[in-house]
């Protein structure tokens, strides 16, 4: 019975490690940040609202500030306006244009930087996608 106990704990450990092994890395993405497409809400800094984005009682998609870093090297800095309406969750021929549900859906599953450009230095805004309700 012990034998049978330990070979089960034994089993569960090993499944349990190699679970872990299996989690993938997100993919990261940069977007640029031009303030027209994507730009910082007015009533919040900490969220980045999209133009195509709707709010008619179905809720609104937004990035959500994570934090602000300074050295990234990114191989390629992508528009989001571009990547957004070239995608599926976007039809133009609709009233309501962008499935803010189904982009969230998709972008959950990346590491996500908007790159802001000064004079000086550029600056790389961690975010996180997210729906708000109201």
């Amino acid at each position: 019975m012990r034998k049978l106990i330990l070979i089960n704990v034994i089993i569960l450990f090993l499944s349990t490690i190699n679970s872990t092994a299996q989690e993938k890395l997100k993919d990261t993405l940069f977007f640029q940040l031009d303030g027209k497409y994507i730009f910082e809400s007015e009533y919040d800094q900490n969220f980045y609202l999209l133009e195509d984005s709707s709010d008619i009682g179905r809720g609104i998609f937004l990035f959500e500030k994570i934090k602000v870093e300074k050295s990234k090297h990114p191989r390629e800095i992508l528009c989001l306006k571009k990547y957004v309406q070239s995608s599926k969750y976007y039809n133009r021929h609709k009233t309501v244009k962008l499935n803010d549900y189904q982009l969230w859906e998709h972008l959950v599953n990346y590491t996500i930087y908007l790159v802001k450009k000064n004079k000086i230095t550029t600056e790389y805004i961690q975010v996180y996608p997210t729906i708000q309700i109201e």
